[in-house]
């Protein structure tokens, strides 16, 4: 099996290096080839060094998109993965180390599936703002609710 993790972002180098150091922690799983492709979403900061930075680390890829738009970004990343199934993620997000793992197994236990998710916990670099803790009802309705594969559990 062959899987591309695809990364698009637009001037957040310090997230995104955080994000690919992060990455330097995934376990791949046996059999599995990869591949990390990051779409750089016509940034003015130092996103291609960041990348670059990690080459050695990762099995990374660098794109730049020159046309902005997010919706661009991700059909560049659409049309330029080599992998038979895609892992999206976020440059801003922190995966565990068997993230791959998991969405690999989900592949394997569920092959006619269109997609995948987990659980997000969202990180904050202070406190949350009151407003989040004091109305969970009223956002309750833009998160996903998601559930759990009886092959995944236990």
């Amino acid at each position: 099996m062959i899987v591309t993790i695809a990364i698009c972002t637009w001037n957040r180098c310090s997230l995104l290096g955080q994000t690919l150091g992060q990455m330097t922690n995934l376990v791949i799983p046996d059999g599995i080839e990869w591949e990390l492709l990051v779409v750089d979403n016509n940034s003015t900061d130092s996103t291609e060094e960041v990348v670059k930075s990690f080459a050695t680390n990762l099995s990374n890829r660098y794109v730049f998109d020159p046309k902005s738009g997010k919706s661009n970004a991700l059909n560049t990343a659409s049309r330029r993965a080599i992998g038979e199934y895609i892992l999206w993620t976020n440059d801003d997000a922190l995966v565990d180390s068997g993230w791959m793992t998991g969405y690999c197994q989900a592949l394997e236990c569920h092959p006619g599936a269109g997609f995948f998710g987990g659980l997000v916990e969202p990180l904050s670099e202070g406190s949350p703002p009151k407003w989040l803790k004091l109305c969970p009802p009223q956002i309750e309705a833009t998160h996903a609710i998601r559930m759990v594969s009886s092959c995944l559990s236990g």
